[in-house]
């Protein structure tokens, strides 16, 4: 079974994703003045199907403001996969660079904001 390593509070959001009432992916947000994609996951069999961009897309839409989503050096294809959804949500308005993370080392970073009005 796989272990989500961050813990739900006040400062995290947690959200699931179902294909007829069984849970394939999930997805948390860590609620700060930039928000950050602190986990996500697809099932590898419903990976490619375009159920991570829905996720991502509808989660990033509820809370509108700055944003920034990190990937570890040498995971490539969740880079390609976060380019590809920022680039669609944000129009390709977004910045991408490569930091030394406290928490991960070096990382490639996009930060984008998306306007919005939030939500009660």
């Amino acid at each position: 079974m796989f272990k989500i390593q961050t813990d739900i509070d006040h400062e995290h959001i947690g959200y699931l994703l179902y294909d007829k009432k069984k849970p394939i992916g999930f997805m948390v947000v860590c609620m700060g003045e930039v928000k950050d994609v602190a986990e996500f996951y697809i099932i590898p069999g419903k990976r490619m199907s375009g159920y991570g961009q829905t996720l991502a897309s509808y989660v990033f839409s509820q809370h509108p403001g700055r944003w920034q989503v990190r990937q570890i050096t040498g995971a490539d294809s969740a880079r390609a996969f976060w380019q590809k959804v920022i680039d669609k949500i944000t129009a390709g308005n977004y910045l991408e660079e490569v930091v030394q993370d406290n928490d991960w080392g070096c990382v490639s970073r996009q930060s984008f904001e998306l306007a919005g009005r939030a939500k009660e």
